[in-house]
């Protein structure tokens, strides 16, 4: 072979070279593996574990720091799971200081009767459950302030409470007799679906039943239903605020379309709401109200079918999962997004029908589920306390992640 020039500088060169090139390989895969370190330190987190302790073992956040007991509500319902309900409160009375079963309904189509146990519609279950939480309540110092809503078995009637709110004057008197029970520390009100343009008709009944119940001695705390209001709203909120001893702000579910699923309520959306609250209602008075329930959303091949809430035994329409057997599972990998929000996907294979072929198909069914555990409740805890936040309320007990009341005493 012949050489143009030196040969030994050739070879001398051709050294050089893959020397240069073995340097610089290593320099750049040395900055993308510093470029990852440095991403995985300062980028978004998400755990991904076998199991659902190790999750809550690994992940390092904030501690509560402790809330006092009596600023801790939870709602009981007769109707799903009020044995689990009770069950839970018996075991963390020295968490829980107040108990809001929803025990009364506002039976609308009976003028001789407009409030009515929930027992009138099947609701109000076991009367030994009641007896139960009864005693209970009065054993444990547990205060109890059943909650009168306008929420039946077929639904919202906005039209039918607001006609008997502008016509009823006696209503009020309905409502100070049930409080009259000496077990009973109070009322909570759930009104639904009341609009705008008639909030001032609910203000007015707020204010009325708050004078004759403090008259009793007995407390008052009412449901915020709406999301962003207007300035007239929130001044008509504002008053109503000034007479009762509690707002609930209901600061969930952040994601109900079919094709979107995510956390309950993610603690951006959650401090979003609350900062909106906190314009008109003091800090004093304002109760951050969280779910304790997990949603699951199932795509197939013909698109996303609308999410479910998920009980405690795996079945639809109650609303919790901590309990279901697929989270003491060891194949579960379980995932948290950047605010502690668990979820984890399954898989299933199923059969489709197919209208236009007129057969079944093998497809992929997936499923997301997401739901509240210890870790996400206290981060959002932490969140409201940062805003000066001190009360907190829970939809609902019976079947939630037990670790949450230990959290909320700071332990």
């Amino acid at each position: 072979m012949d050489f143009i020039g030196d040969p030994n500088q050739a070879k001398s060169d051709r050294n050089k070279f893959v020397l240069l090139s073995i340097l610089s390989f290593s320099i750049l895969v040395g900055g993308a593996i510093a470029g990852y370190l440095l991403w995985k330190e300062l980028g978004p987190k998400s755990d991904t574990v076998a199991t659902y302790d190790e999750a809550v073992e690994k992940a390092s956040f904030l501690e509560a720091g402790g809330v006092s007991r009596a600023n801790v509500s939870v709602w009981l319902h007769s109707k799903w799971d009020s044995s689990l309900g009770i069950e839970s409160l018996s075991l963390h009375t020295d968490s829980i200081g107040v108990a809001n079963p929803v025990w009364y309904n506002l039976i609308l189509e009976d003028p001789d009767k407009v409030v009515s146990p929930y027992d009138k519609q099947g609701f109000m279950g076991d009367a030994e459950d009641v007896r139960r939480l009864e005693s209970l309540a009065l054993s444990r110092k547990v205060r109890l302030v059943p909650t009168v809503t306008n929420v039946g078995t077929w639904g919202v009637n906005s039209a039918g409470l607001v006609k008997l709110l502008r016509s009823d004057k006696g209503f009020v008197k309905q409502i100070v007799n049930i409080a009259s029970k000496e077990s009973y520390s109070g009322l909570d009100f759930n009104l639904e679906g009341v609009t705008e343009k008639d909030l001032q008709v609910l203000a007015d009944f707020y204010k009325d039943a708050a004078r004759e119940l403090h008259k009793l001695g007995k407390t008052i705390s009412v449901t915020l239903d709406g999301e962003v209001l207007t300035p007239e709203a929130q001044n008509l909120w504002s008053e109503i605020a000034a007479v009762v001893d509690g707002v609930k702000v209901l600061v969930y579910t952040e994601h109900v379309k079919a094709n979107d699923p995510g956390p309950i309520a993610s603690v951006g959306w959650s401090k979003k709401k609350l900062e909106h609250y906190l314009i008109f209602i003091p800090k004093e008075k304002l109760v951050h109200s969280m779910a304790l329930y997990g949603q699951s959303w199932t795509r197939h091949t013909v698109g996303w079918i609308n999410p479910k809430v998920v009980d405690s035994r795996g079945g639809a329409g109650t609303g919790h999962m901590y309990n279901q057997g697929p989270l003491d599972s060891k194949e579960i990998k379980l995932e948290r997004d950047s605010d502690g929000n668990p979820h984890w996907t399954t898989k299933e294979d199923v059969g489709s029908f197919s209208s236009r072929a007129g057969h079944w198909d093998d497809t992929t069914c997936i499923t997301e589920h997401w739901f509240e555990d210890v870790v996400s409740i206290r981060n959002k805890v932490v969140m409201a306390q940062e805003l000066g936040i001190t009360h907190f309320a829970f939809w609902r007990i019976g079947g939630e992640d037990q670790r949450i009341w230990k959290m909320m005493q700071g332990k």
